[in-house]
């Protein structure tokens, strides 16, 4: 006979039990569920049979929920000869299916805005007022510039290309310059004039990338990027970098064709040494 609660004495106090209960429910369990699997817990590895009886649930009931608290991860079967025993995990695997919980929320997080877009896109058109998105850190400000690989026409940049390479690492922005001209997306560009654009323009038909320079600008701490009807403009201050996404047709096609095109024809092709 293996273990088995005299008189079915209670585990945890009510408060506690309560509590617990409504913990497992974050992890998408029941009531009948969290019981069984604190049940468990005390007992240790125990036939089916004997988990039921300290519950006061019929065998059937009781099999099913314990498959189901197996797949979730809270429970494991065992042999000992010939007897099946189910046994509850360590409390420790808690943190386990915490971390990927996590995991699982962050991926949905990284992936939502591109969802949402694409979704977006089959909505008919209406006149509506600009949605605006906000970012903060070098983490939003990379997502945006992920934005930017769904452009559908060419894209358009203002910048001081020094100042966000020192931000989001030189090698991810060279990857990014990369990774888009290997899509097809004709990108035009104006620059301040710092050494780092001497390396794009080696690359500039790798990247489909064609720019102009504007004489100064080393202290901007500002850029702008126009993809399809969307507008970025970043900003870093005070040791904190924000981006504001604005999504609205017509304020794009103003900054697109006379915001960019006259900055455009005041720059100039680079020189170099």
């Amino acid at each position: 006979m293996y273990s088995v609660l005299p008189n079915h004495q209670p585990m945890f106090n009510n408060y506690n039990k309560n509590r617990l209960i409504l913990f497992f429910e974050q992890f998408g369990c029941n009531k009948r569920e969290a019981e069984t699997y604190l049940t468990c817990l005390q007992l240790g590895p125990t036939p089916v049979k004997d988990i039921a009886h300290n519950m006061n649930s019929n065998r059937i009931t009781t099999h099913s929920i314990i498959e189901q608290m197996i797949k979730k991860g809270f429970l494991y079967e065992t042999f000992k000869g010939k007897k099946r025993l189910v046994g509850a995990e360590n409390p420790t695997v808690l943190m386990s299916l915490l971390q990927k919980k996590y995991n699982d929320l962050k991926l949905l997080e990284i992936n939502m805005d591109y969802i949402v877009r694409i979704l977006s896109q089959s909505l008919p058109k209406t006149d509506v007022v600009p949605s605006v998105r906000f970012y903060e850190g070098i983490d939003g400000l990379k997502k945006v510039i992920e934005e930017t690989l769904d452009a559908k026409n060419e894209t358009l940049m203002i910048g001081n290309l020094n100042f966000f390479a020192d931000l989001v690492d030189k090698d991810y922005l060279m990857d990014f310059h990369r990774r888009r001209g290997q899509s097809g997306i004709q990108t035009r560009a104006i620059f301040a004039s710092t050494p780092m654009i001497q390396t794009l323009q080696e690359k500039n038909e790798e990247y489909r990338l064609n720019f102009k320079v504007i004489d100064g600008g080393t202290d901007w701490t500002c850029g702008i990027l126009i993809w399809n009807d969307d507008i970025a403009l970043a900003a870093h201050s005070d040791g904190r970098v924000a981006v504001t996404v604005i999504q609205n047709a017509d304020l794009t096609n103003f900054f697109r064709n006379v915001v960019f095109e006259s900055l455009w024809r005041l720059g100039h092709s680079p020189e170099f040494q």
